[in-house]
């Protein structure tokens, strides 16, 4: 009782959590980082201090108004003459004295800091000349006064004053300070596996997260040059867990290098978010706007309602003009969102419901921006609607740029599935996802379109059946590539981008390996199927000829076959036959490539189309429905699959009746797909292992230029 009543968060010794959630008590574990502590008792010791000690002291001095963050008061005051700072000192000997008499608490007067700009030095008006009329304090046998600091000081975590390089400098401090951590994780990668660093990388060090308080308290020109720094360090703690390339992740990205974007992309498919195909290492440069102007949209509606400070913040209107350059970026980046952002345009893949009051507030009905709604969109996350949108205009970038290589195109469409790199998004290590350190290269290489570091120029096809051999088989393929492969009359040219990236290993046929994951992946879709409610079993269903109203022919209307049979009588009278099948993402294949690169197509379409076309028809015959379980060899899942999969989760939701029952369900969701994800994963590396030598460790070479 003791527990529910005054801890909302509890940091346990074993790695655990205490949280209310729906009136009970539940446990769950934290396996990285710290968890912020919120009691009770704070907030009674916040009320007590209001009117035990704020309330009097604003009856004695109306014209101050001290604003506090927990147990830090802050006192921005206005100094015209030396008669305000006898008075600002009288404050603050009152505000010891009621702190103590009170409370009970000291409240360290040797730890005041006095924030005054360098032009008042030597001036009348300067406050060093006044310290000793403020309280003090011993400390050690020696009476100590507040200090007075000129360039910055730094509260809660962020640098706030009148000198921009000294809030500059405060932000840098803690960069280097993250570096060193950053350093540590680097060398303990061995010990720990690369899986397990990239998770407590992405957690616990990445900048992008662990900078974003700073990114939010200071405009970006302030944060500009720290953050680029971090993101330097990010690129090289990313390359040596992803054993990637030097220069497809080079330390100085984006439009901060005057060599342009990589052809490969991997730099962007390392920063977009998961919902864009990326691996979700955002730099923290290209959040520093959004969260910045994000923290300006959260706290105006307060500041309106402080009567010292509203007077202080014009009206939108006329933020570009004001002066404070907060402000002056802060409405030069929501003019930039407005006006130049499609991804806002048309709408985020995410945060639907606040995008959609959002851009309501904020856009005329002619298109332009309407300063007026500036003003209301306090608690809306702007943040994080401005990021996606501004992540799905890099994404954007690339898939409908024709200039960018067809092959990169199409990848980042595949890895933009449902369910696509799913593996790469875990939170938390277990059986079902955990992945060796070569498998979970060849998994993070594929997904960021970096040349696979397993595969050299000499790396040739073990794969040969009973009468002939694989036409990627070193007896075969004896040229380097560049060049023709296979018999055909029109033949296939294997390019140096198609060999580096082990796209003929995603589906040799040649060997017998290539079912590897086959019954893993159907499996799973019966552990699915039960949890949405579903009956399922794993069988091989016998369903006729392909055209029921022919005999059957070996040749041309052949006996099909189901992998397993699925049944809701809440849903539909008829069972569903399933047939799963894994495609390779990116089909170099002619008249295929252009498709997928323009998105007319995905591969799992094609595999549909197939499946379809071959099972469909007997499955009615035998009163089925029928599903293709399609999967790409970047994990997602095909459209059939998806919108039977989301229709049963989003039904599942909304048959929730708690807010418990619906984050259980929707970490159900995700843990699926992070086991199906894991599950492609293991068959690519399983496939690569039997029927590709030589290989190397997983580290990669130089990368080749794109053809």
């Amino acid at each position: 009782e003791a527990t529910l009543d005054d801890l909302a968060f509890l940091r346990t010794r074993h790695g655990g959590v205490l949280t209310v959630v729906d009136g009970h008590l539940e446990r769950f574990a934290v396996l990285l980082g710290f968890t912020q502590g919120g009691l009770f008792s704070m907030v009674c010791f916040c009320i007590a201090v209001c009117f035990l000690v704020l309330k009097p002291l604003k009856e004695d001095f109306s014209e101050i108004a001290p604003k506090c963050i927990a147990d830090d008061a802050h006192v921005p005051t206005v100094i015209r003459e030396v008669p305000h700072i006898q008075r600002l000192a009288r404050w603050c000997h009152r505000y010891v004295t009621l702190s103590i008499r009170e409370l009970n608490l000291s409240a360290n007067a040797r730890k005041f800091k006095i924030l005054q700009s360098q032009r008042w030095v030597n001036t009348e008006l300067d406050m060093a000349r006044y310290i000793k009329l403020f309280p003090s304090q011993m400390h050690e046998g020696v009476r100590k006064y507040p200090t007075v600091v000129r360039g910055a000081l730094k509260v809660n975590g962020v640098g706030v004053g009148f000198d921009a390089e000294a809030r500059a400098e405060i932000i840098m401090a803690q960069v280097k300070a993250q570096e060193d951590k950053l350093k540590v994780l680097e060398r303990l990668t061995p010990l720990l596996g690369r899986q397990a660093a990239e998770l407590y990388g992405r957690f616990a060090c990445k900048p992008s997260t662990t900078f974003n308080h700073q990114a939010r308290g200071n405009e970006p020109s302030i944060s500009r040059v720290p953050l680029e720094h971090a993101g330097e360090m990010q690129a090289h703690l990313f390359r040596t867990v992803t054993a990637t390339a030097p220069d497809e992740i080079r330390d100085v990205q984006h439009d901060a290098n005057p060599a342009g974007p990589t052809e490969r992309r991997c730099e962007e498919a390392m920063h977009l978010s998961q919902r864009h195909g990326g691996a979700g290492w955002t730099h923290p440069r290209l959040v520093a706007p959004a969260a910045s102007t994000g923290r300006v949209m959260d706290v105006l509606y307060l500041l309106r309602r402080l009567e010292d400070v509203s007077p202080l913040v014009p009206p939108p209107s006329e933020w570009a003009t004001s002066g404070v350059p907060l402000l002056e970026e802060a409405v030069a980046f929501i003019a930039m969102l407005v006006s130049d952002s499609a991804g806002f345009k048309q709408g985020p893949d995410d945060e639907a419901d606040d995008w959609k009051y959002i851009r309501g507030k904020i856009v005329a009905p002619d298109g332009s921006l309407n300063y007026e709604g500036i003003e209301l969109l306090s608690g809306r996350h702007f943040q994080h609607v401005a990021s996606d949108a501004l992540q799905q205009d890099m994404y954007s970038a690339i898939v409908d740029d024709p200039s960018v290589h067809p092959a990169t195109r199409a990848h980042f469409r595949a890895a933009k599935q449902l369910g696509a790199g799913a593996v790469l998004g875990i939170a938390n290590i277990e059986d079902a996802v955990e992945l060796p350190d070569e498998a979970f290269l060849h998994e993070v290489q594929g997904y960021l379109n970096h040349p696979r570091g397993a595969i050299t120029l000499a790396t040739r096809c073990t794969g040969e059946s009973e009468r002939t051999k694989c036409d990627y088989h070193a007896s075969k393929l004896r040229e380097c590539p560049p060049c023709a492969v296979g018999a055909a009359k029109e033949q296939h040219i294997l390019t140096r981008y198609e060999h580096f990236n082990g796209t003929h290993w995603d589906g040799c046929r040649y060997g017998g390996h290539v079912g590897t994951g086959h019954t893993s992946i159907n499996t799973h879709v019966i552990s699915i199927a039960r949890a949405l409610g579903a009956a399922g079993s794993l069988q091989e269903v016998k369903l006729g000829p392909r055209d029921p109203n022919r005999a059957v022919d070996k040749e041309s209307n052949p006996n099909q076959r189901g992998d397993g049979v699925l049944g809701n009588w809440t849903h539909s009278a008829r069972r569903m036959v399933f047939d799963g099948t894994t495609i390779t993402a990116v089909q170099f294949r002619k008249g295929m490539l252009g498709p997928l690169a323009r998105g007319k197509h995905l591969a799992t379409d094609y595999a549909e189309a197939a499946k379809r076309s071959a099972k469909a028809a007997a499955c009615a015959a035998n009163n089925y429905d029928f599903m293709t379980w399609a999967a790409s060899t970047r994990g997602g899942i095909g459209r059939e699959a998806a919108e039977w999969f989301t229709t049963g989760f989003a039904a599942k939701v909304a048959l929730a009746r708690s807010d418990g029952e619906k984050w259980r369900v929707r970490n159900e969701r995700k843990r699926l797909l992070q086991q199906h994800s894991a599950i492609i994963a293991r068959r690519n590396w399983e496939i690569t292992q039997r029927n590709a030598w030589p290989r190397m460790g997983g580290v990669a070479p130089r990368a080749p230029p794109v053809e």
